[in-house]
């Protein structure tokens, strides 16, 4: 079962009432972004989104990757959790039919949302000078993985993402795809947890020592920075506390092993990890205390560990597009930066023409002023060759909902790397080709069930004439598999990405970058030759600038209705919505101004009906025919309730203009009949 992208489910959470299944859930209003889209966070095989429901928080989980028993899993640890009542854990509803996304009806998970929790990395930015709150942190940390492990469980993916720390420094737990319970030993491992946490050994084990080596990092890490805050910078990504996997993949030559070994409190806990590292995963526990274990040969290498998470050119836009909500590496030249205020200051990175939907980097107000104190202005960033690792997510603009951007969201500024123009291309040439990857969950799992096991059309049941199949086609993409196909090819550039596509973020036929580009502006210095990394290779073919550049294939969600052509001309539904808002604005002000005639108000209900006529037939144009008059009844409804969202990407503007028009012309009629009445 091919399952919902990131896009398709911030489209369908905007709208509740149709997309949730759950009473509870139906009343929510998502968190928005200042940009309008849909908050969201990712976290193993599913997406979190961040819903109020009178002044109540839930975390809602949705599945974009095939899980493994999930339904089963989630059962389990929801009876454990309440079963055994741990302070560290959140208790937990699994769904089988939770959210409504096109025809499929799929799980979720909901939670109540940790309220003033922070991510264990972000809190400790703001408390890496303060010892005693670190020691308190790390303390509370131990007890929840030893309490764990007293009833025979394991968390299967500690890390700084899934510890929340409150503000009263006592800490909870999220996210349990991969949790260990005795109940579910049957159904082995749903994931293989962090890179920057796990044992280079770690692949499908399923038992109670699976926390074990990742509470022995954190705790470590948490440690060391009580004694020398400055360990922070030095060795903090971003997605890591001061390890990562190259760390525990090759220990004897990590410069964070070496610096931790000059810790005299430390350095007996630093050679302990350090020989943990070099055994197999059983004997973790005894190479932790201290017995002496054998070290094992084996074949290891560093780019192995790292290559987890892909790093792709920021001028790869279909490559990015087709990993949105995972986690990869995006590496590209800056070409321009912008600051805007809304809701807060908005800060853009970009690596093209933002308008075409090449990659962006967006920071919004904290993260813009973590910025600011990083780097000073921005725009001294134009020019500089980056690298950042976070989830891709999307974003349509109001004014143009067909180009769809991928970005990625800067919360902190450590996230941001800045690299030469050589380390850049070593990077992406490390990294295998974007168009050869296939995204997939750790651990490779099985599909996932919908509802109890049965196929999504029988959980979604008979599209008939029900009303809810009707509305739900309303808020669904044409096609879930076509993200990759409908962005720009990637062979070369076009002239307006010129300045973006000299250099080793542009590749062709999948191939890293081997020569530096032709003479000419779009020539950078310091470009790295051929080297013993790289062979040469003839460079990419020049777009002549007379050429027409190659036209952007119909994103997602907005595509055309079979038979229409595209091009500069507005496509049928919007004529249509033009004309329902027309004749809903002409019926308003005839009801307004109409005579106590009857003629006069029959005129007012033509124009009314008109513009209730346009407007369904516009959203049949758009959604096919089976949106009939109740469905854009009950679009009309919510268009007109900012408070879902609708201005953001799920509700387009040709959508709003039929729903205005109709609901102009509802409206005059009875206004025609009071004006009548009263004269």
């Amino acid at each position: 079962m091919k399952l919902p992208a990131l896009l398709d489910y911030q489209q369908a959470v905007q709208v509740p009432t149709i997309a949730f299944l759950d009473d509870t859930l139906r009343r929510s209003a998502p968190r928005l972004t200042p940009l309008g889209s849909p908050a969201v966070a990712s976290g193993g095989f599913a997406l979190t989104f961040d819903v109020t429901v009178d002044r109540r928080r839930y975390a809602v989980r949705c599945f974009h990757k095939q899980g493994n028993r999930l339904q089963e899993r989630y059962a389990g640890v929801a009876a454990f959790v309440r079963s055994t009542q741990l302070d560290c854990l959140v208790d937990v509803d699994y769904l089988p039919r939770g959210i409504r996304v096109g025809e499929q009806v799929l799980p979720i998970v909901r939670m109540l949302w940790v309220e003033g929790g922070s991510r264990l990395n972000d809190w400790i930015d703001d408390h890496v000078g303060d010892p005693g709150a670190l020691e308190q942190v790390r303390r509370s940390i131990l007890a929840a993985a030893t309490a764990l492990r007293r009833h025979g469980a394991a968390h299967g993916d500690l890390q700084h993402g899934n510890i929340l720390v409150k503000s009263d420094n006592s800490i909870k737990l999220v996210d349990y795809d991969g949790m260990y319970l005795p109940a579910l030993h049957q159904y082995g491992a749903a994931e293989q947890g962090h890179r920057n946490y796990q044992h280079p050994e770690r692949s499908n084990q399923y038992d109670p020592s699976l926390d074990l080596f990742a509470s022995y990092v954190v705790d470590l890490s948490l440690a060391a920075l009580a004694h020398d805050a400055q360990l922070w910078k030095e060795f903090n990504s971003g997605e890591n506390l001061l390890f990562s996997a190259t760390d525990f993949a090759e220990p004897g030559t990590s410069p964070v092993f070496a610096r931790l070994e000059r810790l005299p409190m430390l350095a007996e806990r630093v050679q302990r990890l350090r020989r943990a590292c070099g055994v197999d995963f059983n004997a973790v526990q005894a190479a932790l205390t201290g017995t002496a274990v054998p070290s094992v040969s084996r074949r290891r290498a560093a780019t192995a560990a790292v290559a987890a998470v892909p790093a792709i050119a920021a001028t790869e836009r279909a490559a990015l597009l087709a990993r949105q909500g995972d986690e990869v590496t995006v590496v590209g030249e800056i070409v321009a930066t912008r600051t805007i205020q809304r809701r807060g200051t908005i800060t853009f990175l970009n690596f093209g023409d933002y308008r075409r939907g090449d990659f962006a980097v967006v920071a919004f107000d904290r993260g813009s002023r973590d910025l600011v104190q990083a780097f000073g202005d921005p725009n001294l960033l134009q020019g500089s060759w980056i690298s950042i690792t976070g989830l891709i997510t999307v974003f349509s603009k109001q004014s143009n909902p067909r180009t769809v951007t991928p970005q990625i969201e800067l919360r902190r500024a450590r996230a941001l790397r800045v690299l030469s123009a050589g380390e850049a291309a070593r990077l992406l040439a490390e990294s295998a080709a974007p168009s050869q990857r296939t995204p997939t969950p750790a651990g490779g799992t099985n599909p996932l069930p919908v509802a109890g096991g049965m196929s999504s059309r029988a959980a979604s049941g008979p599209v008939g004439n029900r009303l809810d199949d009707r509305l739900s086609q309303l808020y669904s993409s044409p096609a879930f598999g076509g993200r990759a196909a409908n962005a720009r090819p990637v062979g070369g550039p076009t002239p307006g990405h010129q300045a973006a596509s000299a250099g080793p973020g542009r590749t062709t036929g999948g191939q890293p970058p081997s020569r530096p580009p032709s003479p000419g502006r779009h020539a950078r210095p310091g470009w790295p030759g051929p080297g013993p990394w790289q062979s040469p290779a003839p460079p990419a073919r020049p777009v002549h600038p007379t050429h027409p550049a190659p036209q952007r294939p119909t994103p997602p969600g907005t595509g055309w209705p079979a038979g229409a052509a595209p091009g500069n001309a507005a496509p049928p539904h919007s004529h249509k919505a033009n004309a329902a808002l027309t004749c809903g604005i002409l019926a308003l002000l005839l009801g307004l101004v109409t005579e106590a005639s009857f003629v006069d108000v029959m005129i007012v209900c033509g124009f009314a009906l008109a513009a209730l006529r346009f407007g369904i037939s516009s959203l049949s144009l758009r959604y096919g025919s089976q949106a009939g008059f109740a469905a854009a009844f009950e679009l009309m409804l919510v268009s007109v309730r900012p408070q879902h969202g609708c201005h953001a990407a799920g509700v387009a503007k040709g959508q709003r203009r039929a729903a205005i028009g109709m609901a102009l012309g509802m409206i005059a009629v009875p206004i025609a009949f009071l004006m009548a009445v009263v004269r």
